[in-house]
């Protein structure tokens, strides 16, 4: 039987390459849209590592024209003490925070150790309470870390196992930092993924930074405000920032809009990626539909030959369906010899080999249930051939 059916689809090879064709690129643009959901849908799922819910952030400018971070007199340095104290003592704040770099916000500082790259944020002590960390291990910074020579650091727990596997990393260096001077972990957090819940997995430091003109100017802010504030909550925080910096300006955005903005922009590609894949789709449909029509008007003969002969409806039906499964599985050969090169060649970036191999298995079956959808009709008009209307064709 399958012999058979390999000689009447090399029979029709013309007509079967274009098809066997399309259904090569319109797997191959199902599996990038599989595999971007399904990338995406794993992230999701995975914890966030801190609380969004009711913190904004606020971007702050010295206004004194300097364009870099690592220069403050000690004038700003206590400007930013009073106005970190000032916006927590706001009626509905909880507790605030100065950082380096806000979760949700594009772009961010970045750092490679013995062939470890990782996400760096410096922060001050309060950011703990204001994100609302889960801390697993070890502690948080606090002023017993004043006067070190050695920097506390805080890492998250991606990084615990990539650097240090089921060894406790409290205590230790990050890889490849000199034995005097550098950093020390004093503690592990659960994962930390600043850019949402929807971005991979990332290597994450905490480094703490006390407010001396020694340090890197923390131009931004993170405030936790009670779950019910005035509507008018982010003007009053500029008005009472600006109470105590007059020359400063600030800018206040809520986590939650940033949050939006950023799932939005993640989501995109998805979105357009899934438009594209669905109009392939639609093509490819199309054409099968069309293929199978054009064979089975001109097979009657064939098809009614072997209603003669004693073949009934249902051996014909299960005939067309096969011939069509088949020249779907040669272009699904194809697209997997390619698809399996990924991973070799290390183009997979983030994507896990579960994901991988969850996408390839949706993308065959979508590949296959679209074959089935296709085929039913014109399968069908083939089983309505009479053997008489073979005589037609004498």
């Amino acid at each position: 039987m399958i012999l058979h059916l390999l000689r009447l689809a090399w029979n029709r090879k013309g007509a079967n390459a274009l098809v066997i064709i399309e259904i090569f690129v319109a797997f191959l643009v199902t599996f990038a849209v599989a595999a971007l959901g399904l990338f995406l849908w794993d992230n999701q799922r995975r914890p966030l590592g801190y609380q969004w819910q009711n913190v904004y952030a606020v971007n702050l400018e010295t206004g004194d024209g300097r364009a870099g971070d690592d220069d403050w007199s000690a004038d700003q340095v206590e400007t930013l003490r009073r106005v970190l104290i000032e916006a927590k003592r706001l009626e509905g704040v909880d507790s605030t925070a100065a950082v380096l770099t806000v979760p949700f916000e594009m772009g961010g500082s970045t750092r490679t150790w013995e062939n470890l790259r990782m996400q760096v944020n410096e922060v001050t002590d309060e950011f703990l309470e204001v994100m609302e960390l889960e801390l697993v291990a070890g502690r948080w910074f606090g002023p017993e870390d004043d006067g070190r020579e050695v920097e506390p650091i805080v890492i998250d727990r991606d990084l615990a196992r990539a650097a240090f596997g089921d060894a406790d990393p409290v205590g230790q260096r990050l890889p490849g930092e000199p034995d005097e001077g550098g950093h020390r972990i004093v503690g592990v957090v659960n994962d930390f993924r600043e850019d949402g819940e929807l971005s991979s997995a990332t290597n994450y430091v905490f480094e703490r930074k006390a407010l001396n003109p020694e340090s890197r100017l923390l131009r931004k802010l993170v405030v936790r405000a009670a779950p019910e504030v005035p509507p008018d909550f982010e003007e009053q925080l500029i008005t009472t920032l600006r109470g105590v910096a007059p020359g400063w300006s600030f800018e206040v955005r809520s986590l939650e809009g940033m949050r939006r903005i950023s799932r939005n922009f993640r989501l995109a590609p998805l979105v357009l990626s899934g438009v594209v894949g669905l109009f392939l789709l639609s093509m490819v449909g199309l054409g099968l539909i069309g293929v199978l029509w054009q064979n089975v008007t001109r097979r009657t003969r064939e098809l009614g030959l072997r209603r003669a002969v004693g073949a009934d409806r249902g051996r014909i039906y299960r005939q067309i369906l096969a011939e069509l499964f088949l020249v779907t599985t040669t272009g699904l050969l194809f697209g997997l010899l390619v698809v399996f090169q990924l991973p070799f060649l290390d183009l997979l970036g983030s994507v896990s080999e579960k994901v991988f191999a969850m996408a390839v298995t949706v993308s065959i079956l979508i590949m296959y249930s679209l074959t089935l959808l296709c085929g039913l009709y014109p399968s069908w008009l083939a089983t309505r051939v009479a053997a008489a209307d073979a005589l037609r064709y004498e």
